[in-house]
């Protein structure tokens, strides 16, 4: 579950982040305070924009 997304270098999709960061397990390291994530998205161009999402864990 996604609260916000802190830092971006460009556009983001959405479920693409969302299914990066829950094929690494990370939704559910922390219950009660949610945390910070970062994620890097390959979009298939020469650079890769760094994505810093702040999570609250759905369980």
């Amino acid at each position: 579950v996604f609260t916000e997304i802190l830092e971006s270098k460009e556009p983001v999709n959405w479920d693409q982040v969302k299914s990066k960061l829950e094929h690494c397990g990370t939704q559910c390291s922390d219950h009660k305070f949610g945390y910070t994530a970062e994620v890097t998205i390959d979009d298939g161009k020469s650079s890769t924009p760094k994505v810093i999402a702040k999570l609250r864990p759905a369980c």
